[in-house]
């Protein structure tokens, strides 16, 4: 079968019976299967949905908008629908005839408060305007009025139907590739069904004339995952905190720390903020840190697993630039972080995901391992064409690693050794060449040894001299002395 690109291109080039033919394979192959849920999560976890015209299809099964079992499809739609129209008629614009009272008049002479409302609506669809007219402004499909006009209209239904939360900056940023996904699922339906016949139940699934509320029910059940990044905590609350900061701090020295402890003592020592760019990096859904067609197969692996990988994805987009970002001073990595580096290729962050999630269970992975299997798919992350290719990418990189601490290692070793062995012919005196020694001992030891597990491990493999290690215990138990001192003051 022709891959989800080639049929992608295959369609939109023109409506031909060969076009419809295979667009109606791809489909069959995808729901006729015993374990369509399984099936269809594989693809996004592979990265094989790249170009699929049914995307959204995929989304709605990942997102539970539609059942694993087809023959609850029709039932499905039409409660998701019904569900949309109620919320649509009870929040949706009304004729200005029906408000009653006076709009200048004060609350006595407009007990309902209609006209107040009215105005608070209508500053809340200002606001949400100005964001809307902003989205993604490269992508020409955001520019038209109608698709704004939309995303307007369901971020104002859905600020009414969470008043606790609202409306807040960046959820037009993840309504956005919905609607996006959605439409072009719905364009390629009709673009084909002018050929000839198509499945009834597809016919119904992708209708360009439900797209607003096909994009609403969908946009609510992400929200209902990200939603707690959006919640600022209370005014008179003791701790201020809010669980966005709590989940990029356990994130950042828990889970970053334990794959890559160098790589998050070096943003630590130049004090690098977390939140400057993960609260970005996290309500968006990394939606402004990739490319439109990169960002949709990143959503694709993230809602096949539930959105239980976003903290490997996250910690994943960090180790993917830790040269650049170990070799960086403080305003560069920033700069970095704010302004990701578009990788070669996406599925190389999403493999590099799949290894980081699977070392975090650490020595309990292999006893839960059934269950986590069954719970996100991880069992089938690699499958049989892709295998070697993942175990090399693997190799690559422990390679690249080892050889990045070996070159650190022989640099950071001559530089103690020249240090020492100037510190030694100086006697007492404490001079100029005295504190350039000093500073250099203590650069490279906070470089890289600040971990004395690696100063052991040099020490065996004999790359650093003895009287290197003497001095340097000396520097270590000093400065711990002096701290000491000062929390004792």
């Amino acid at each position: 079968m022709s891959s989800a690109a080639q049929i992608a291109k295959l369609i939109d080039e023109f409506p031909s019976e060969a076009a419809l033919e295979a667009y109606v394979s791809q489909y069959h192959d995808l729901v006729g299967r015993e374990d369509i849920s399984t099936y269809v999560r594989n693809l996004a976890i592979n990265v094989k949905l790249k170009g699929s015209k049914f995307r959204g299809l995929a989304w709605k099964i990942y997102l539970g908008v539609l059942s694993p079992a087809r023959e609850t499809w029709k039932s499905d739609v039409a409660s998701s629908r019904a569900q949309f129209r109620q919320i649509h008629l009870k929040y949706g614009r009304k004729d200005s005839q029906s408000f009653n009272g006076d709009p200048l008049g004060t609350l006595e002479t407009c007990p309902d408060d209609s006209w107040r409302m009215k105005f608070k609506d209508e500053e809340l669809r200002s606001l949400i305007r100005q964001d809307v007219d902003r989205t993604i402004p490269e992508v020409a499909f955001f520019q038209s009025n109608k698709i704004r006009n939309l995303m307007c209209d369901l971020l104002f239904l859905y600020a009414k139907v969470d008043p606790r939360i609202g409306y807040k900056q960046g959820m037009h940023e993840i309504l956005a590739p919905i609607i996006f996904t959605l439409h072009c699922d719905a364009a390629a339906t009709q673009h084909l069904s002018s050929v000839g016949r198509l499945p009834q139940d597809l016919l119904l699934i992708s209708n360009g004339s439900e797209l607003a509320a096909d994009c609403y029910i969908m946009f609510s059940k992400v929200m209902r995952s990200c939603r707690k990044w959006y919640i600022d905590p209370e005014p008179e609350a003791r701790d201020a905190t809010s669980e966005l900061e709590y989940y990029i701090r356990d994130v950042y020295h828990n889970h970053l720390k334990s794959v890559d402890i160098e790589l998050y003592r070096h943003l630590e020592r130049h004090h690098i903020l977390p939140q400057v760019y993960a609260v970005r990096w996290l309500r968006l859904l990394f939606g402004r840190e990739f490319p439109m067609q990169d960002l949709l197969c990143v959503w694709d692996f993230l809602f096949a697993t539930n959105l239980e990988m976003v903290s490997s994805f996250f910690v994943a987009m960090l180790v993917g630039q830790r040269i650049l970002l170990l070799n960086d001073d403080a305003g560069n990595i920033l700069s970095t972080l704010m302004r990701y580096p578009q990788p070669d290729d996406v599925a190389n962050v999403i493999e590099q995901t799949k290894t980081i999630e699977k070392s975090r269970h650490g020595l309990n992975f292999a006893k839960t391992k059934k269950n986590i299997d069954q719970k996100t798919g991880i069992k089938d992350i690699v499958d049989s064409d892709t295998k070697p290719v993942v175990e090399r990418s693997k190799f690559d990189f422990l390679l690249k690693k080892y050889e990045e601490q070996r070159q650190m290692s022989l640099f950071c070793a001559a530089r103690l050794d020249a240090a020492v062995q100037q510190l030694s012919g100086l006697g007492s005196v404490v001079d100029g060449d005295t504190m350039v020694s000093v500073a250099t001992v203590k650069q490279v030891r906070d470089f890289l040894c600040g971990s004395l597990k690696w100063k052991d491990m040099q020490k065996h493999e004999g790359a650093i001299h003895p009287a290197t290690i003497q001095w340097l215990n000396k520097q270590i138990n000093a400065d711990d002395n002096i701290e000491e001192a000062e929390e004792a003051c």
